[in-house]
Formats: structure tokens, C-alpha cells, sequence
């Protein structure tokens, strides 16, 4: 039996002869897929990253409402009262020097003038630190003494300053010095005065009231001094 053959002839051992194909076969169909394998061991975890840089702070959140206010506790039971301390000494009896002396008559004081308190003192107390010595003059022994005083007037006519301060003998008192520039003419009147405290030294003082402005008419209306001035002693 003789195959006819393009391709190079090579032996057959049955037949002498074959025919060598330069063609290639069709492609065989896709055979089935095979059984899965088993699932390999786990592998070593790796080793844990490096921490990543913090992010930036969120906005804070608006506050929240206010809770209700809890209701009141109940007020705990009273403790009881402590022993009452012991009374402490009684202190040294003890009474205010004071003089207090008006002028309840109306009348005019020139320029330097000392006021004249003729009239029995309304409160006489002061012995022997604070004495009437004449109608112009109060001696006071060392110690300090509240001096307050007080006047009703006016000025005359063409005067413009009602200005009365205290001295010991003539030499002015600081502090005690009262002034009005625009006075009232007489008889109308405006109260006038000072408070202060004076220190008197050992040799003591002889106080006087005096005008210490322009003329000046002090006046005596109901109810109240012409002129009136108080000492109280405070302490030695």
C-alpha cells in the first residue's frame, strides 16, 4: 500500500515507509479542573509598623444644656449650743470731762474780737481738766480734747467774709479755722462752725472763739445759740 506525502520520507519498520507531517493537530479541549489543595499553614505574623503621627484635635463640640438643678438635701440637725465663756472683768468706771457753753444773746464782733460767753456753761463736767476761766476764755490741761463749735450770723453791710477759728491765748489753731465768702447780710444769718481734736501739751491751753474775718453779727434765733461751743476730754 503506497501514502502519498509531501513532506521527506522517512522508514517504516511495517511498512518501509511513513509519511512526516509539517502541520500541527487542532487544539483538544480543556480537561477538567482539578481537585483544590489542601490550605498551606499559616505564615509568622509580621512584625507591628512603626505608630503613625496623631492627627489634629477635632473641634471641641458645643456645650451641652445645663441639667436640672437637683432638688435640695434636707438641713442637717442643729448642733448643740457651746458653754456659754465666762464673764470678764469689769472695767473702771469712768466719766467723760465735759463743758459745753452758749452764747443765747445777739450781738457785733469786729475784726479779732473775742466771743464773750456770759451765760452759766449748759453742761459743767469738766473740772479740773476743761474750766471756764472768764467769759472769753476755756483753760484746758494736757491731754486731747474733741472741740466742736458753732455760730449763727451774718456780716454788716459791705462786709463779704464771715470767717471764726479757735487760738490758745493768740496764736491761731490749725484745723480750726471756718470760713464763707459770700455771707448773708444781718439779720439774716447762716450756721457757721468746726469739729476737730487738739492735742494739749503739758503747759496747757487757754482756748478762745474769735472773728477771724470781717464784722460780723451773730444772732440768736429760737431754737438755737447765738454761739455755742463743747469740750469733751478723750484720753490724758
Amino acid at each position: 500500500m503506497a501514502f502519498l506525502s509531501t513532506g521527506p520520507i522517512e522508514n517504516n519498520p511495517v511498512s518501509g515507509v511513513r509519511p512526516t507531517g509539517t502541520g500541527e493537530g487542532a487544539t483538544g479541549g480543556t480537561g477538567a479542573t482539578g481537585v483544590t489543595g489542601a490550605t498551606g499553614v499559616t505564615g509568622v505574623t509580621g512584625v507591628t509598623g512603626v505608630t503613625g503621627v496623631t492627627g489634629v484635635t477635632g473641634v471641641t463640640g458645643v456645650t451641652g444644656v445645663t441639667g436640672v438643678t437637683g432638688v435640695t438635701g434636707v438641713t442637717g440637725v442643729t448642733g448643740v449650743t457651746g458653754v456659754t465663756g465666762l464673764t470678764g472683768v469689769t472695767g473702771n468706771t469712768s466719766t467723760a470731762r465735759h463743758l459745753f457753753i452758749g452764747k443765747t444773746t445777739s450781738g457785733t464782733l469786729t475784726a479779732n474780737d473775742e466771743v464773750q460767753f456770759t451765760q452759766p456753761p449748759l453742761v459743767d463736767n469738766g473740772a479740773p481738766d476743761i474750766v471756764q476761766t472768764s467769759a472769753t476764755r476755756v483753760t484746758l490741761l494736757r491731754g486731747n480734747y474733741w472741740v466742736s463749735w458753732n455760730i449763727s450770723g451774718g456780716v454788716p453791710t459791705g462786709a463779704t467774709v464771715l470767717s471764726f477759728a479757735l487760738r490758745n491765748d493768740t496764736s491761731l489753731i490749725l484745723g480750726s479755722r471756718a470760713v464763707n465768702s459770700v455771707a448773708p447780710t444781718a439779720p439774716q444769718t447762716i450756721s457757721l462752725g468746726a469739729n476737730l481734736i487738739i492735742a494739749v501739751p503739758d503747759a496747757g491751753y487757754s482756748i478762745n472763739l474769735f472773728n477771724d474775718g470781717d464784722d460780723a453779727a451773730v444772732t440768736a434765733v429760737s431754737g438755737r445759740l447765738a454761739v455755742q461751743i463743747s469740750f469733751i476730754k478723750l484720753s490724758d
